[in-house]
């Protein structure tokens, strides 16, 4: 039998996720001085994407983001149930 759905565990995940999203948005942080702002560094997550051209985390994307000058690239890997590795963001596929 094929199980589907979503689990207890995911469930809490997105709610600890939405939570903790949450309370950092509303604590207030303090403003960076200039010196800090010119040392910043752009890290680009998923790529430069519009999901309509141009897909996030393809290697378009990150070729993109890398040839406008971004400093990192970061990405989400998620292992399959036969443990192979894919680069997606999202922890199902239901989008």
């Amino acid at each position: 039998m094929k199980k589907t759905g979503t689990t207890l565990f995911d469930l809490t995940e997105r709610l600890f996720h939405f939570a903790a999203d949450g309370f950092f948005a509303r604590s207030p942080q303090p403003k960076p001085g200039e010196a800090a702002l010119r040392r910043c560094r752009i890290v680009s997550h998923r790529g430069e994407h519009d999901n309509v051209a141009l897909f996030e985390n393809t290697l378009a994307a990150f070729d993109r983001a890398r040839d406008h000058g971004v400093w990192g690239i970061e990405c989400d890997i998620r292992w399959t149930k036969d443990l192979v590795p894919v680069v997606f963001h999202d922890a199902d596929l239901q989008r």
